[in-house]
């Protein structure tokens, strides 16, 4: 492992952000980078964008965006490389040693102009919460926190978060679509 990796991995395991709410609860923020030549990220938003181009998904959901079922990770063998990566990670730098942390949901959401998310949590579906940002130009909006906390999201990287941890998306005003994945894990 070089110098370089071993930094990375360091860094990957202290919180970006770290927040004291709802009755004492603390929460973290984590971001660790996911390299696109690890997996097949082409693959995976050409799927994306086609199918966001010729399927309406009506979901009750706090998104305005166009987005898929939950389970987007059990109707394609696409994501499994990402999946194995992502549950590497989270299992890296979660505070749960005694079990096994794995994605349990998964979806993918296209943010067009005027797209926006409500603030809304996953808490009643997993303990963790992630979005990896898989298209992502300067101008798109970032992930808003309850406590208004929000980071400067950056492509290719994975921000993991307490699924109890409430967010929100700003509308995008941009003419080019943000793509996003986002994940619930649970512990095993």
């Amino acid at each position: 492992m070089s110098f370089r990796d071993k930094i990375q991995k360091f860094n990957d395991r202290i919180p970006i952000h770290s927040t004291v709410i709802k009755k004492n609860y603390r929460f973290h923020v984590y971001k660790t980078y996911i390299d696109p030549l690890s997996y097949n990220k082409q693959e995976i938003l050409n799927f994306i964008l086609e199918n966001s181009r010729d399927t309406k998904i009506n979901i009750n959901s706090p998104l305005s965006c166009w987005h898929t079922e939950f389970n987007l990770h059990q109707t394609s063998n696409k994501f499994d490389d990402l999946i194995q990566i992502i549950n590497f990670k989270i299992n890296e730098f979660t505070e749960e040693k005694t079990h096994k942390i794995k994605v349990n949901e998964l979806w993918a959401a296209v943010y067009r102009t005027g797209d926006y998310a409500e603030l809304h949590d996953h808490g009643r579906f997993s303990v963790y919460s992630g979005v990896l940002y898989l298209e992502l130009q300067e101008g798109h909006p970032s992930i808003v926190f309850e406590d208004g906390f929000s980071p400067m999201c950056v492509q290719d990287y994975l921000y993991i978060f307490d699924s109890k941890y409430s967010h929100s998306v700003p509308k995008n005003i941009l003419d080019h679509p943000k793509i996003i994945l986002g994940f619930n894990f649970n512990i095993l």
